[in-house]
């Protein structure tokens, strides 16, 4: 996608009043930080220090709502998930791997692995202010049971 470009660092404020921040991979994945601040002026150095709260696909309208705020190096820490599980019920899941191959796995092989998904713009929103509220993302919950 021309403007996806990968150690892009966005921000978006959202209606809890919070800036929070991500981080552009290869398309379409984005990570997000564990960080948020109430001034939108906050400095690249200090968000790119917080951890990885969590790695995504996310669609390409992303862009729309998320501005870019500045560029930052290469992290190791930021990684395209080799992995990812398809929930097909509460006991029954698949893991798809990132070349595309999937096999039948147990829950507790799928349990800690992010969902398999496209995250929309408001998604994304909800899980991040849901997160540093303490409280379950209905979005993740519906992956994560099979709908």
């Amino acid at each position: 996608m021309r403007n996806w470009k990968p150690d892009t660092i966005i921000a978006r404020k959202l209606n809890d009043g919070f800036t929070y921040f991500g981080r552009l991979a290869e398309f379409p994945w984005v990570s997000f930080y564990k960080h948020r601040s109430k001034d939108s002026s906050a400095k690249i150095e200090e968000i790119v220090k917080s951890p990885i709260l969590f790695t995504i696909t996310a669609h390409k309208s992303l862009l729309k709502d998320w501005k870019p705020i500045g560029t930052a190096a290469p992290d190791p820490r930021i990684e395209v998930p080799q992995r990812q599980a398809i929930w097909e019920g509460p006991d029954e899941c698949r893991i798809v791997e990132l070349d595309d191959q999937d096999r039948p796995a147990t829950p507790e092989e799928c349990r800690d692995l992010e969902p398999a998904g496209v995250w929309e713009p408001g998604h994304v929103a909800d899980r991040l202010q849901d997160t540093f509220a303490g409280r379950p993302n209905p979005w993740l919950e519906d992956l994560k049971s099979g709908f």
